[in-house]
């Protein structure tokens, strides 16, 4: 079972409410890139997150709107900003564990964001259609192996994500991918 992987660096969903606050009530979204998933691509625009030690320019940030805005951090980004947050899964939902007094900066204002920053979980997204070929559910954990010409690795710990909506790939961070010696087009393998 071959997937592609998609590597995202660190990055932003804005509720519509924050990014009126942020950017103007005119503010528009605009498309700089499509991702994997439907509906969501990154855009031009940019944010600052000041944490209680330094700032981290030129974050970008990704649509669609959702309903509460999220910050997806590197795991390196904690030092940086002295916070300490939990993996979770983006578009998940569920209250994380931790949360982060941060700060986004936009052209237009500013607002504290006191929940919903997390580092990215890996995850391996699929429909329902896929879960059942290869015999998987929502929620289980998996692994997955990779390999190029200097490195083999495997990701433990892969939280498996089943939705309609959803396209068949492998998330991952920045980071991660540097530590296994991937670049975008990787593809891995599922081990169960």
């Amino acid at each position: 079972m071959r997937v592609p992987i998609t590597i995202l660096d660190r990055h932003i969903y804005l509720s519509q409410q924050d990014a009126k606050k942020l950017f103007g009530n005119d503010f528009i979204l605009q498309k700089k890139k499509d991702l994997p998933q439907p509906w969501h691509y990154i855009s031009t625009a940019k944010l600052t997150l000041k944490g209680p030690r330094w700032s981290i320019q030129d974050i970008t940030v990704f649509w669609p709107f959702c309903k509460q805005t999220q910050v997806i951090l590197l795991a390196r980004d904690q030092k940086l900003l002295d916070i300490t947050v939990s993996r979770s899964v983006p578009w998940e939902w569920i209250s994380p564990r931790s949360s982060a007094d941060i700060t986004l900066i936009g052209s237009q204002g500013k607002i504290n964001i006191t929940h919903w920053t997390i580092i990215a979980q890996k995850h391996l997204r699929m429909t329902v259609a896929d879960a059942e070929e290869f015999g998987l559910y929502d929620g289980q954990i998996v692994h997955i192996k990779t390999s190029n010409e200097k490195k083999h690795y495997i990701f433990d710990n892969v939280v498996v994500k089943v939705r309609d909506a959803y396209v068949f790939d492998f998330h991952i961070d920045k980071e991660e991918a540097e530590t296994a010696g991937l670049g975008q087009g990787s593809r891995g393998e599922i081990i169960v």
